[in-house]
């Protein structure tokens, strides 16, 4: 009786598995006014094999005030449940609900893209989480839709004002303007 407990134990102390999907920014830096793409990616080769595909639904979550979704681009092969659903999520945030087909086990699943609505020098967070936080929605599809439970990590992007050299040429161009039209006055 106690080998067999013992034995549980040992199984039961090693590593879960730790598959994970995450938003990579393509600019950790992004301009008011200017477009910001995140790269939805998944790394579950430790679940399964580097050809099992991933099905799941994803809810991303961010701030209507600094932010807009424009649309969802899926990588090739991965296949989605319609269109992504926007809603409400608490505290005002806004949500986007993908569901996901055919998706690799490692790599790229999509590109999200929105438009930047946020001032300066602030910074804009991105949420990341299963639809289905209770029982979970993301399984391989290949070969026995065999469920797993990846951890989700968002993205936060930093808003930046124009460079300094766009800065000068915006004064300098302004400034010749005004010359100019100072000149034709006289």
């Amino acid at each position: 009786m106690y080998a067999t407990l013992a034995c549980c134990l040992l199984l039961a102390a090693q590593g879960s598995l730790a598959a994970s999907v995450a938003l990579v920014p393509a600019a950790a830096q992004v301009q008011p006014g200017g477009n910001l793409d995140l790269v939805l990616q998944i790394d579950a080769t430790d679940v399964g094999s580097m050809t099992d595909l991933v099905q799941g639904q994803l809810l991303i979550e961010f701030d209507p005030a600094l932010a807009s979704f424009l649309g969802f681009m899926p990588a090739a092969g991965v296949t989605t449940g319609g269109a992504p659903l926007i809603g409400t999520a608490p505290g005002g945030q806004r949500s986007v609900t993908l569901s996901l087909f055919n998706a690799p086990s490692s790599g790229p699943m999509g590109i999200l893209a929105f438009a930047i609505d946020a001032a300066a020098g602030g910074s804009i967070a991105f949420g990341l989480r299963d639809a289905d936080e209770f029982f979970g929605s993301f399984v391989l599809q290949t070969p026995t839709n065999q469920p797993f439970f990846p951890a989700f990590s968002g993205a936060n992007v930093q808003v930046v004002p124009l460079p300094g050299a766009a800065w000068l040429l915006l004064s300098a161009l302004a400034l010749a303007g005004r010359l100019q039209s100072g000149r034709r006055n006289s």
